[in-house]
């Protein structure tokens, strides 16, 4: 895959200027951390509780915990029907491999998506999400 990173970047830098130009209700703080999460909780434990504890929580993941949590946040927002969820994923999952340094960060922020969604569609409502459509009898 060749992938001009300088472009992805770019575009990415439009959309979030853009959004915040719009949406924004506050300045941004560069300097602010998550406070230190509750490490006995999994990721998915994490998720489930709320978009802030999620986030947290994987801000401050060790190294070795990335890899499921690119599982996890990749298989959450796929099961949630929503497709902008699975695209801001993906988008965030995509930066952490063109923008390493700051993979806790892009990892932090789909996880706060995720935990989002997460309370929007719970697990009793992901079957008859899966299902929604699909129906053939």
């Amino acid at each position: 895959m060749n992938v001009d990173r300088k472009l992805a970047l770019a575009a990415t830098l439009v959309w979030i200027t853009s959004y915040r130009t719009i949406m924004s209700e506050r300045s941004l703080d560069f300097s602010w951390v998550p406070s230190q999460a509750n490490e006995r909780l999994t990721v998915l434990e994490a998720l489930e509780t709320s978009p802030v504890a999620a986030a947290a929580r994987v801000w401050h993941a060790s190294e070795t915990e990335r890899p499921l949590i690119r599982q996890t946040l990749a298989t959450q927002a796929s099961i949630r029907n929503d497709q902008h969820l699975v695209k801001y994923t993906r988008a965030c999952l995509d930066m952490c491999s063109f923008d390493p340094t700051y993979e806790h960060l892009y990892l932090a922020a789909a996880a706060h998506l995720c935990g989002l969604w997460i309370q929007e569609c719970p697990k009793q409502g992901i079957l008859s999400n899966l299902l929604d459509g699909r129906r053939t009898s």
